[in-house]
């Protein structure tokens, strides 16, 4: 019929009939065989014995590397102990550019206006608190109220002032005593903590006094022969150090104490408080000599051994560091050195003075 499409049948599928395909046939393969293979296949694995002999291998390459790897770190410690060092030197030769002098070890002053001047009478500032605006700390040393105040540090006008912390002043190898002293029974003041403590005069603390000097009356040394680089009521110029800028130290290493003891405060015009005398060599094993409070001096730690001294003639403290071997110090010239433990005593306490006459070989420290 015109116009009409003519129309294959469709052929039925028969099961029967085989499909034919290029590919080839595909062989199945049935689970028995699948496990059978993985059954017959060995599995390796470590033994016990070749265990413990990986783990002792790590074990030993453990200790030989972890000396090496402390003595790396003590090392940066050491570095940036000395950077700290060289940055105090550098505010102690500004502010005698600017002051004609260095700074003043402490002041004590009249404070009661009875004509004489007791041992630490007054408000007895050390001479980190003149340093404060040659650390760029000049905000902080316009916060304080001296005035006619006694223990100025502790009057709780200055607590902001004191509670800053000052980390230019810590060795990262001690850090026992934290970053201040606080004890709530002597006021509410925090003080802040120092590692580098001032060198004072002669061997204790009688050769602060001079003559005339009794419990009521203070009177200031006039041996100058134990004359250091630090002193009470006194302060250095560059050109009265006879011995040579090079050839005298001004701050040596100190450790601080315990959180509630006032050894390392930076504000503390006592020995082992924030300056030294030459008695004790470097990291001496003999004790220290504290001012007589239980409470808050002298207290024994593992690395440091104190017994009292009488608070008046006989209070000393030695160098002290964290450090193996010896203490960082800063000679008046600003250079840093290492000094070792070893010393000779009469080296390092000519190193001490500023004219005391001793010839020095600089290769002996």
């Amino acid at each position: 019929m015109i116009g009409r499409r003519s129309v294959r049948p469709v052929q039925a599928f028969s099961t029967n009939q085989k499909i034919a395909t290029t590919s080839r046939p595909v062989e199945l393969v049935h689970m028995p065989r699948i496990t059978e293979a993985l059954m017959s296949r060995r599995i390796k694995a470590f033994t016990l014995v070749e265990l413990l002999v990986v783990i002792a291998i790590i074990g030993i390459l453990v200790a030989l590397l972890l000396p090496a790897v402390q003595s790396a770190r003590e090392a940066a410690r050491r570095i940036q102990c000395s950077n700290n060092l060289k940055q105090v030197g550098l505010a102690l030769h500004n502010y005698h550019s600017a002051q004609k002098t260095f700074p003043p070890g402490a002041l004590w002053h009249d404070q009661d206006g009875n004509g004489f001047i007791r041992r630490h009478e007054g408000h007895r500032s050390t001479f980190y608190i003149h340093l404060l605006p040659y650390f760029e700390q000049g905000v902080v040393y316009d916060k304080f109220e001296f005035g006619n105040l006694q223990n100025f540090w502790w009057n709780s006008n200055n607590m902001e002032a004191t509670d800053v912390r000052m980390p230019i002043l810590l060795c990262t190898s001690d850090g026992r005593g934290g970053t201040h002293f606080s004890v709530p029974q002597l006021g509410p003041n925090v003080l802040p903590r120092t590692n580098y403590f001032g060198v004072f005069n002669g061997y204790q603390k009688l050769d602060l006094m001079g003559p005339g000097s009794s419990l009521q009356s203070w009177r200031p040394s006039t041996n100058e022969a134990r004359f250091a680089f630090f002193d009470v009521n006194r302060s250095t110029r560059a050109s009265g150090i006879d011995d040579g800028l090079s050839n005298t130290m001004c701050i040596v290493e100190g450790l601080t104490g315990n959180p509630d003891d006032m050894r390392g405060v930076a504000y503390v015009d006592q020995a082992c408080g924030a300056f030294v005398h030459t008695e004790l060599g470097p990291n001496s094993n003999l004790p220290d000599r504290c001012y007589p409070s239980p409470d808050f001096w002298c207290q024994v730690t593992p690395e440091i051994s104190y017994v009292f001294g009488d608070g008046i003639t006989t209070d000393t403290c030695a160098s002290r560091s964290a450090h193996p071997g010896g203490v960082v110090v800063l000679l008046a010239d600003g250079a840093v050195r290492y000094v070792s433990d070893s010393i000779q005593l009469a080296t390092w306490r000519g190193l001490a003075t500023i004219r005391g006459g001793e010839v020095l070989d600089g290769n002996t420290y």
